[in-house]
């Protein structure tokens, strides 16, 4: 297909998009990528098609959040520690420390 495109200020040629054969499970940057598109092309024609937003490619959560009993934090012990052994992350340690410290007159 070729347009006239008032940027380039002349007729520029348009490659055909196969959107029947876009692999729709992708996210929109990898999806888009692959047609030789932009993102907000792939935005626009996933509203469009009514096609549901892509999975392929998220981030999983490494840790859930998870309750902690404060009282099993050990002072001896140094935050990774304790992380490691009431399967949590560091920085919910610290969390749980400064509440403590707050709460203790």
């Amino acid at each position: 297909m070729v347009f006239k495109c008032s940027c380039v200020g002349g007729l520029i040629e348009c490659p055909r998009v196969k959107l029947e054969l876009a692999d729709w499970t992708l996210l929109d940057q990898p999806l888009a990528d692959a047609l030789g598109v932009g993102i907000h092309y792939v935005r626009a024609k996933r509203a469009e098609l009514g096609k549901p937003h892509g999975t392929i490619g998220r981030k999983k959560y490494s840790q859930r959040i998870c309750r902690v009993d404060a009282s099993l934090i050990d002072p001896k012990k140094s935050v990774k520690e304790n992380a490691e052994k009431l399967n949590c992350t560091p920085q919910r340690i610290r969390q749980l420390q400064k509440e403590m410290n707050q709460t203790t007159p």
